[in-house]
């Protein structure tokens, strides 16, 4: 699979294409409601279609006209609702889905949907309900169970540092006992009456996981999508998974949807860390225009290419478009660095950065570093074997850097000469006007170089 493209397809209205699936593992952010989880269905349809069309109450019992009625209602429920008379298509390698051949494909798809509340966990029963292939389950189980379960209380304990442990109660049902020797806590129901949630959620998300790396077929392509997992977890133990993630699937190729920008940015560091990043595709999901867009780092185009080609060919209309595209890109970019927000159109981000005092952004050599960095620099000053009164002094001077490197006057004023041209020149630039044109030669010279000042912002 090079290339999946969806059109019609539940929260899309439009065209979009998701390329390099081959090349790259992706990490696509995106608000609630963005279309996050139309991709993540459009997957599933691809790979698990007769698992869906079992659930929805498709059975061999069914005459042949009862059959082909059933899967039509089934499949009408993925076309966009905005406009009804037209069917969704999707496309897979340019061909309709339906002729996708996925023998060759191992895939395994983790949502939130998984975690759904429970009594008590039954191992069985997260697996059967799971979109993670398994041919016997019960054999399976039977088989390795035990070995599943000693996996996951290595992993609480010795990488995500938890008190806690499982065990299973009963091995017919595979019901798991959940025990908190320092608490005294050991109960196999009402879990969640004793137990922390995200706790829980770590647990069910290491199961799957650890079913996912069994199932792993060095004969086939073993594609993991995860669609917003993380946020179920707490903050220390985000961090972790994003590292466990990582270490451990480096032989998956990973489709990782969330709608959390401080996930996003925490793991685009983490695999900068792990010297990875160059394995990953980061994209952001967003709507303009009732438009759905897909953009990504490295389809970014600079004000100095931009620059170069209009004065090769002087084309207002093409000029205009790629400037106003930028504009859009670098906004959503800024909105994630500064933490502005989760913001999916653009007149959001613009009036969130408008409403905020100051913003932690600090150039260093090509690099920009933000409030994270920031921490990381008071985190070493906090742990650092100095006395206080040194540690003191040295986080005022790093607040103090940060401080005296305030760049947000400045980025207000850039967006708001950018977005005055966007509105009255570059809008109708990008789109074509008959007649005279309202703009001239200098006001796409200025935009370029107000593009030019806020990339140097944003780095």
């Amino acid at each position: 699979m090079k290339e999946i493209t969806l059109n019609k397809f539940k929260a899309f209205n439009n065209q979009i294409t998701i390329g390099d699936l081959d090349k790259y593992s992706t990490l696509i952010y995106g608000i609630n409601g963005s279309g996050k989880s139309s991709i993540t269905e459009a997957f599933k349809l691809i790979f698990f279609k007769d698992k869906l069309l079992k659930l929805y109450g498709v059975n061999v019992m069914m005459t042949k006209e009862e059959r082909e009625n059933k899967e039509k209602e089934f499949l009408d429920n993925y076309n966009n609702k905005k406009d009804v008379t037209k069917s969704f298509n999707i496309t897979v390698d340019g061909n309709d889905y339906s002729e996708y051949n996925a023998e060759n494909d191992n895939v395994s798809v983790i949502t939130n949907q998984d975690l759904y509340k429970t009594e008590s966990i039954i191992l069985y029963e997260l697996y059967e309900k799971s979109f993670i292939n398994v041919s016997d389950l019960s054999t399976y189980l039977s088989n390795n169970a035990d070995d599943i379960v000693k996996t996951v209380n290595s992993l609480l304990n010795d990488y995500f540092h938890e008190n806690i442990i499982v065990e299973l109660d009963n091995k017919e049902k595979y019901t798991c006992r959940i025990i908190d020797d320092k608490k005294g806590l050991k109960y196999v129901q009402n879990i969640n009456v004793f137990f922390n949630e995200a706790k829980i959620n770590l647990i069910k998300i290491l199961f799957l996981f650890c079913l996912v790396l069994r199932s792993f077929d060095k004969s086939r392509t073993n594609i993991l999508i995860i669609d917003d997992l993380i946020t179920s977890l707490d903050d220390a133990n985000r961090t972790l998974m994003a590292s466990f993630v990582l270490e451990n699937f480096n032989e998956f190729r990973i489709y990782f949807f969330t709608h959390n920008v401080n996930f996003y940015n925490m793991f685009m560091y983490s695999a900068k860390v792990k010297s990875c990043e160059n394995n990953w595709k980061f994209r952001n999901l967003y709507e303009f225009n009732e438009e759905h867009i897909i953009t990504e780092q490295d389809s970014y185009k600079r004000s100095f290419k931009i620059r170069e080609d209009y004065s090769k060919n002087r084309n207002i209309n093409t000029t205009g478009n790629e400037i106003r595209r930028s504009f859009e890109i670098l906004l959503h970019e800024l909105s994630k660095k500064t933490i502005s927000g989760y913001y999916e159109n653009t007149k959001s981000i613009i009036d969130s950065i408008y409403s905020s005092k100051h913003v932690y952004l600090k150039k260093n050599g090509k690099d920009v570093e933000n409030v994270y960095n920031l921490v990381e620099y008071i985190q070493s000053y906090v742990n650092s074997g100095v006395d206080n009164k040194k540690k003191i002094n040295e986080i005022k001077r790093i607040l103090q850097e940060f401080e005296s490197n305030n760049s947000m006057p400045n980025i207000k004023q850039i967006i708001s000469n950018l977005r005055i041209y966007q509105k009255f020149a570059l809008h109708p630039a990008s789109h074509g006007v008959m007649g005279v044109q309202p703009f001239n030669k200098k006001e796409i010279q200025i935009s370029i170089e107000l593009l030019s000042q806020l990339e140097k912002i944003v780095g």
